[in-house]
């Protein structure tokens, strides 16, 4: 399955934050979202996402999504946001079943398969150790994994991660990297923002680079990540890139 974007836009207060992007992504993938502060990496995730006016057109499975109900969306599309504040006082248990909302008429209760969607998720973010913990009490680092356990227990086909791994330890970078790649490989599309080239080289199969608001490379890591690439958007010299180590 693929998803289109055709001369996809964002617009605000008369200032192109996305300007004509057009690509198609396959599921099966993950794909890396790469750019400066301010490239719009964020606002084409969130277009994706259905949170921000748009112009142009997003297609998935040749459906268009702005044709699709709130409910068959987010059946469709799961979104997790960048440091996205958490205030609820509900258990992480509590907090990974919200993405089973979705799947839910009014009123129904969780079902044996989603308890076990959830416990899954926790299994793999590894947050089944705290399940029963108010999710405010938790460090940040936890709290992100557990944000990212509610997305993922969505199983939507599409993934949206905006900086996933900030504030982790290199240890869960590496697992959220590890989990967002094998989500990918059962049949999912992830697109995650990054800045960190050695991760994206290492776990991503395509890259999508951005700079002022439009795309300007898309390719394997190799096709992506050259020296022109990165001294012409990230403003880096000879001798930054010699610092930079990835493959």
């Amino acid at each position: 399955m693929t998803l289109a974007l055709r001369g996809l836009s964002v617009v605000v207060k008369q200032k192109y934050l996305v300007q004509d992007v057009n690509c198609e992504l396959n599921t099966g993938q993950l794909i890396g979202l790469l750019g400066t502060n301010g490239a719009g990496k964020t606002s084409l995730l969130r277009a994706m996402a259905g949170l921000v006016n748009y112009s142009g057109s997003l297609q998935f499975n040749q459906t268009l999504l702005s044709k699709l109900t709130r409910t068959e969306y987010a059946k469709q599309v799961a979104y997790l946001a960048q440091k996205q504040p958490v205030h609820w006082a509900l258990s992480v248990e509590q907090v990974v079943g919200l993405g089973r909302i979705p799947h839910l008429s009014s009123w129904q209760t969780l079902t044996s398969t989603d308890q076990d969607i959830i416990y899954q998720m926790m299994q793999q973010t590894e947050t089944i150790d705290f399940a029963k913990r108010p999710v405010t009490e938790l460090s940040g680092g936890e709290q992100a994994r557990v944000l990212l356990a509610r997305a993922m227990a969505v199983q939507a086909p599409i993934l949206l991660a905006d900086e996933p791994v900030t504030s982790l330890d290199p240890y869960h970078q590496l697992r959220v990297m590890e989990l967002l790649q094998q989500y990918a490989e059962q049949g999912h599309l992830v697109i995650a923002v990054l800045h960190d080239f050695n991760l994206a080289a290492r776990f991503c199969q395509q890259i999508l680079l951005l700079n002022q608001g439009q795309l300007v490379a898309q390719g394997t890591p190799q096709q992506v990540l050259t020296a022109n690439n990165l001294m012409q958007v990230y403003q880096l010299s000879q001798q930054d890139l010699s610092y930079i180590q990835y493959d």
